[in-house]
């Protein structure tokens, strides 16, 4: 082959290497759970060298933030979080009920999600039986005031926890405790492998974390990996947020968007 053909070929080469997309760092997006707001990713979001964005979900914070309670209407905040930071994908982190409204969000916008993080929560709906679990969200209804007195979640938790998770349990409504709860019941099961992204599960050291449990994760999230913390409470962004801190810029570090025209696709 002539060398001017060569030389040819080697510039279309070059030419198209340099204008494929390169793929972005994500930035780290964190969605509360239960009964709080963006208030308990505060100190971890404090130690962070960019501290991403915090969504409040719809009906949750003082005053509340706008919005239907919802497993849709869950994902569709975090989607405009996402969008107002102009982020292109994200590290999704999650605490505690949060991981279902994160799990929702993977569902409806797989190609935004780089990576996730839960500390202190799972994928796996939290009734085997739909009837028994509204019984004891109409339970939860009736207790609310004695519950916001006694939050949680809190044995062996920091005397700052403890004062932050009552506040949040404080500015909580009864009928937004029960409707996010009741959210859940539309939650579908688990599918085999259906999340491929890599997610790193930061976990309290509790009885509730068996290993059957675990394996259930293992086989939905095949990237899974885990982190226990011991002497923690379930509130473990609030107890140990330079721990939770850490592991968040480690993934930001590592995590990246997907090309730019699989961003475009939809």
């Amino acid at each position: 082959m002539k060398p001017l053909i060569l030389a040819a070929l080697a510039a279309i080469t070059l030419s198209a290497c340099a204008s494929a997309p390169a793929p972005t760092h994500p930035a780290a997006l964190f969605v509360h759970g239960w009964a709080s707001d963006a208030r308990v990713w505060a100190t971890t979001r404090e130690r962070l060298s960019n501290p991403g964005v915090a969504v409040t979900l719809p009906a949750h914070g003082a005053p509340p933030a706008p919005g239907e309670i919802s497993l849709e209407g869950f994902a569709g905040g975090i989607e405009a979080a996402r969008i107002g930071a102009g982020a292109e994908c994200v590290v999704l982190v999650a605490h505690s009920n949060g991981a279902y409204a994160a799990l929702e969000y993977v569902r409806r916008y797989r190609e935004r999600v780089a990576s996730l993080i839960i500390v202190e929560g799972t994928f796996r709906p939290p009734f085997t039986d739909a009837g028994a679990f509204s019984d004891q969200i109409a339970d939860v209804g009736s207790r609310w005031t004695s519950i916001q007195a006694h939050p949680l979640g809190l044995d062996g938790a920091r005397a700052e926890t403890i004062e932050t998770v009552r506040e949040m349990f404080a500015d909580t409504s009864p009928d937004t405790a029960t409707g996010s709860l009741e959210a859940l019941l539309a939650l579908a099961p688990l599918e085999h492998q259906s999340i491929s992204q890599p997610v790193l599960f930061i976990l309290a050291q509790s009885p509730f974390w068996t290993e059957a449990e675990l394996d259930a994760l293992r086989e939905a999230a095949p990237r899974s990996r885990f982190m226990t913390i011991a002497g923690a409470s379930h509130w473990l962004p609030l107890d140990e947020p330079a721990t939770i801190a850490q592991a968040v810029e480690a993934e930001l570090r590592s995590a990246r968007c997907a090309p730019t025209d699989a961003l475009h696709a939809r």
